[in-house]
Formats: structure tokens, C-alpha cells, sequence
């Protein structure tokens, strides 16, 4: 993902290039937790904050009846203007075994991220496809392919040496 942002930057940068997009499509918020060692010294695992987070904006279904030909599902979770924010993080209180409570941010880092909606493979590798338009092809051509294989591709490959990258599409038909 770096690399393809690092990629999409230097070709952004050139003014015979435009459009410039990849295919990771970004999915909403996503919160990483990390447990401080307090946490589990009080009882609690990793799963179970887990879940009383993801209850907090999700909600957890309570019951659930009959109403006619109607199956109703009661879901108890934040309210609408608390799930919509992430800022009440460091107040939503953690249940203990022992029924104790305890804020999130004394037994717990989080950070918070975009996640991913979906990871493309490609020979089991995770692949981005980073495309780009050349402004008027039949004249920038061979300039624009000779200044990322001369100035992009080198950079790219000795900033992120674990990448690999191919060219596709009419790059590849042109070869």
C-alpha cells in the first residue's frame, strides 16, 4: 500500500501523466487495538475487549420474537451520534469478570484506520494496480515510459526492494 501511494505521487508529479488511481478501494473506519499488560493482570483477554468494543458500535442482538408473520430483533448498541465517532474511545468502559469497570484507554492503545474492503492477489502475492493516463499518447509516449522506467521504477524498487511490479494493459501490447 505504500508503495503504491509512493508510485502514484511520483507519477501525480509529472505533468504528461494524469488520472492517476490504483484498485485498493478503502473500506471504513477500522479500530487496531493493542492491550497494556494492566488489562490482563485485572482478568481481561485480548478477545474479550475486543468484543465489548465492537458490541459498543455494532451493537449485540438481546432477544428476539415473534410479531405476527414479523420477526423482531432487539440490538442494544451506542446511540447513532456516539457509533458515528470514534472520539469516546478513551471513556467506553470495559466490563471485567469481577463486573468492574474500566476505561479502554487506561488498559489499552488504539489507533485508528482505514481499513481495507478487500485485498486483490495475484500468484498469492497482494497486488495494487496503479493505473495512469499519458496526456496525448501519440506524441509522450516512449518520453513518459522512459521516465519511469529512468526515474520511477528505481526509486520504487530502492525504497520498497520486496515490491515487484509489472506493465499491463497498452504498455504491455506496445512491447
Amino acid at each position: 500500500q505504500k508503495a503504491a501511494s509512493f508510485l502514484k505521487t511520483k507519477l501525480k508529479s509529472f505533468s504528461l501523466i494524469t488520472d492517476v488511481n490504483d484498485n485498493n478501494p478503502k473500506g471504513g473506519k477500522e479500530i487496531r487495538l493493542r492491550l497494556r499488560e494492566n488489562a490482563y493482570q485485572i482478568g481481561l483477554t485480548f478477545q474479550e475487549v475486543l468484543d465489548q468494543v465492537r458490541a459498543g458500535f455494532y451493537g449485540v442482538e438481546v432477544q428476539r420474537f415473534q410479531r405476527d408473520e414479523d420477526e423482531i430483533r432487539v440490538i442494544v448498541r451506542y446511540d447513532k451520534a456516539t457509533r458515528s465517532s470514534t472520539l469516546n474511545l478513551d471513556q467506553m468502559k470495559i466490563s471485567t469478570k469481577s463486573r468492574q469497570k474500566v476505561l479502554l484507554s487506561e488498559i489499552a492503545d488504539y489507533s485508528i484506520q482505514k481499513s481495507n474492503l478487500q485485498i486483490n492477489r495475484l500468484d498469492r502475492k497482494q497486488e495494487i494496480t496503479v493505473t495512469a493516463d499519458i496526456i496525448d499518447m501519440n506524441q509522450n509516449t516512449s518520453y513518459v515510459m522512459e521516465y519511469i522506467n529512468k526515474e520511477v521504477i528505481p526509486s520504487l524498487v530502492n525504497k520498497f526492494p520486496n515490491v515487484s511490479y509489472a506493465f499491463k494493459g497498452q504498455r504491455r501490447q506496445a512491447e
